[in-house]
């Protein structure tokens, strides 16, 4: 499978197996423990990833495409391949919904309602 270009900037929605994911130059990541912690991205934010996360995270250095990541780690562990890739291409979307990954434009921000108009909201407990 080709790889895909990660210099053209996509919405998360729109990352396939075919991309192989990047950090931003901006982004400063530490294992501690059984976690990653990364900052910066386009946000400066601090982000604690869990092990899984954090190891994918470490994973995405832009020389495999998440098909070929998905395989490996698959093989690796010896998880089913559709699983593996399912969770591999939903931590590239986040990350890079973030403002992590190099060639993924965050979503647009919600707009606020205007002034004054009170916003509800459903808590299920």
């Amino acid at each position: 499978m080709p790889r895909v270009d990660a210099t053209a900037d996509r919405l998360p929605e729109q990352i396939d197996a075919s991309f192989a994911p990047r950090p931003r130059d901006s982004v400063v990541s530490r294992r501690l423990d059984d976690e990653v912690i990364i900052v910066g991205g386009r946000s400066g934010r601090i982000h604690v990833l869990n092990s899984t996360a954090g190891l994918l995270s470490e994973c995405f250095d832009g020389s495999a495409s998440i098909e070929e990541l998905a395989a490996e780690l698959s093989e690796a562990f010896g998880a089913p391949l559709e699983q593996v890739r399912t969770d591999t291409l939903e931590t590239a979307r986040e990350l890079g919904g973030l403002g992590l990954r190099d060639g993924v434009s965050p979503p647009a921000p919600k707009t606020a309602p205007p002034a004054g108009q009170a916003q509800s909201r459903r808590f299920d407990p």
